[in-house]
This record gives C-alpha cells, structure tokens and sequence, in this order.
C-alpha cells in the first residue's frame, strides 16, 4: 500500500472484491510514513488492518544480522519480530479459515499457521526474475550477485513446493516446477476506473508514455533501454516529439534524461489516468521482469494502443498487430512507434481489438471468482 506496484495492485484488488462476501484480516508491512495514509482506506474493505512499519534502514539492518548465501536477501529484507508477534497473536485470536499469504518471501512466517489451510500469491515466480536479471547484467559483480539470489530463491521455492500456490501466468508456472497443486489467476482490469476514452478529436500531447514504478529494476532498465536505442533514433526522425516517463522513484539516472522540451519525469503522481488519456502511444519495452504487466492492461482498457516487447506480452498474449504491437529492437521499435504517431486509424484499430480483448479476458470479477473456487478446493 498504496496500490502503485504491481503486487499491491493485485493483493488490493483480491481484498476489494472479496470483502462483499467475506471476512479478511490484514497483516502487512508498511515502508513509509507516506504509506499510512492509506490504512483507512483498506480498513473501509478489511474488518481488521494491523500494520508493522518497516523503513529502508531495518530492512538494511536485518538483511546485515541475517546474511547468508543459503538464504534470499529479500527474505532477510522482510524479517521482522515485530511481524512474527503480530501472526502468532492473530492466530491464537481468531478462527481463520484460509491464510492467504502474498509472496514467498513471506514464507518464513508460515510456520505460524500450521493449523490452518495456506495458499502462496507467488504473483511471479522470484527465481526466474532474478534470473533474468542477472542474464542481462553487464557488470560482473551484479550477474554474480543475482545469480546467488536466484539460487537461493529456487532452494525457497522448491522447500514449498508442497503448499497451494497461485501466480499470474503460465511461464511463471512452469518456472515453479515441482509445485503440486498451482493454479495461473492473471492480474485484472477495473473497467470503470480505466474505461475506454479513445476520440479522434481529443488533444493528445504526449506522444509516448512509459507508466511504472521507477524504483523496480524491469522498468528502470526498459526506460533506459528506450532513452538510449530508441528514442535518440526518434527524434531524428519526429522533431517535436514528447516523451513523458510516469512513475514513483525515478533515480539520477532517469531525471538526467529531463529536458523539459521533449522529454519529461513525473515522479509519483496520485492518478495515471490523465497522463494516459492524454497519450498516443503506451510503450512497455520490457527486457527483464517476469509475470503480468499491469501498465499494459490498463492502457489496452483505456484506448490507447501500445507498443511492447515479447517478453512484456508474455502472461497477456494479445495478438500481435492486432491488440497490441510488439518489436523487440531499437530499430523496429522507431518503425512502429513512427507508424502508429503518424496513423489516427491505425491507432484507433488496435485500440479498439485491445479493448475488446481486454473485457473478455481480464475483469477482476472474474479473477476474484477463479480464486475463491481454488479457496473452495483446498477447504474441501
């Protein structure tokens, strides 16, 4: 909490929509000050919201007193006594039905809930995303540290294998290999929130727009993927073209790119959806992460075409050239970034198939149905 991430976006959404027909309790960490102002929003969906601050400096505490190669350094990130209480009081308290825990890396206070049915909201499966981060690594030290945390990671994993689990798509699923009762509930949509605005007669004054958490490696390096191979080739091409980058925790790097003229950096803005309806083109070029990407959706749902790799389609599998519009070098990204700037029909073509696509596949009703039917099956 907030809801900007893609995790946070999911768990708030599943709390949304299962709070009309039940009970929920919520333990969480929260990181910042900032972050408490949203408690009373949850607590209008939860019947009860306890919370355990947990700023940058304990994380970088816990994870010194608790380093260790066997061990993730995103599990001793989240180690806390203060969280592990908190559990064992709930537990001896109330009467759970089901236990519905967001991440492996929370794993470690399973052993709290030995009486009662678990399930893992993997979301994506962590090995596989740090592995691909370290396959795009240059620097040797980083490669080497990520591959130890993606080691380490698939020991956790596999040490649950055992314990229902959900993630939200098919490669995150074969990537989990040895899980005995998985199940793929992709992310959501709200329709309302992000409904279709495509007009040809709307001013449209961001040309390209990258929505996401700047903070997150993925979208750090996919910014600076488009800054450095595409965009210089852009703007040999388009003169007066507006790039708007939107997102929390944009580094140096990322605020260097500003000029104020063509190419702009929000920071952390409350709603995206007035940077989306004023943009042409959404673009998600994505070379590591893994799962569902959320920007992605919520541009499809909202009329505005997008522009991605394959590896950011993977969990969505909109048809290229038909729903969405994918190139995976700089090249061929400039072409049909250009096209679609160029081409009102075009755009409003692809904007409407994704739109189509994305109210058939992707409404959170239908994602909350699918996961109170796994809740049943482990009930039962």
């Amino acid at each position: 909490m907030p809801p900007v991430k893609g995790d946070r976006l999911r768990s708030f959404n599943f709390i949304k929509d299962l709070s009309k027909r039940h009970s929920i309790h919520l333990i969480s960490f929260i990181e910042s000050k900032e972050e408490e102002t949203y408690v009373d929003e949850l607590k209008s969906y939860c019947d009860v919201v306890e919370t355990v601050y947990h700023p940058l400096y304990c994380s970088v505490l816990s994870m010194i007193r608790n380093f260790s190669m066997k061990n993730p350094l995103q599990v001793s990130y989240y180690k806390s006594r203060r969280m592990n209480e908190l559990v064992q009081y709930a537990v001896k308290k109330n009467s759970y039905d089901i236990a519905h825990i967001v991440l492996v890396r929370m794993a470690q206070y399973v052993k709290n809930l030995s009486k009662i049915p678990v399930i893992f909201d993997h979301i994506d499966c962590l090995s596989l995303n740090m592995y691909r981060r370290a396959d795009s690594e240059t620097d040797i030290f980083k490669k080497y540290l990520f591959m130890m945390e993606c080691k380490s990671m698939r020991n956790l994993e596999f040490k649950y294998r055992n314990i229902p689990s959900i993630v939200t798509s098919e490669d995150d699923k074969k990537a989990l290999n040895g899980y005995k009762k998985i199940k793929v509930i992709q992310n959501g949509v709200d329709f309302e929130r992000f409904g279709y605005i495509y007009d040809n007669k709307l001013e449209k004054d961001i040309d390209v727009l990258f929505v996401g958490n700047l903070g997150y490696f993925p979208n750090f390096q996919a910014v600076e993927f488009f800054m450095r191979d595409i965009y210089s080739l852009l703007k040999r091409r388009v003169k007066h073209i507006r790039v708007f980058i939107v997102g929390p925790n944009p580094n140096k790097k990322i605020k260097s790119y500003v000029d104020n003229k063509n190419v702009f950096v929000t920071g952390f803005v409350k709603d995206v959806r007035g940077y989306i309806k004023r943009a042409k083109v959404v673009i998600a070029p994505m070379l590591s992460g893994s799962g569902i990407q959320n920007k992605i959706l919520e541009a499809m749902s909202s009329g505005v075409p997008v522009i991605s790799t394959n590896l950011a389609n993977k969990g969505i599998n909109a048809r290229d050239g038909q729903e969405i519009i994918i190139a995976d070098d700089s090249e061929s990204f400039v072409d049909k970034t250009i096209f679609l700037l160029n081409s009102k029909n075009e755009r409003k073509r692809v904007s409407l198939n994704a739109r189509t696509f994305i109210e058939k596949r992707f409404s959170w009703g239908a994602k909350v149905e699918e996961l109170e039917m796994f809740y049943s099956e482990l009930l039962v």
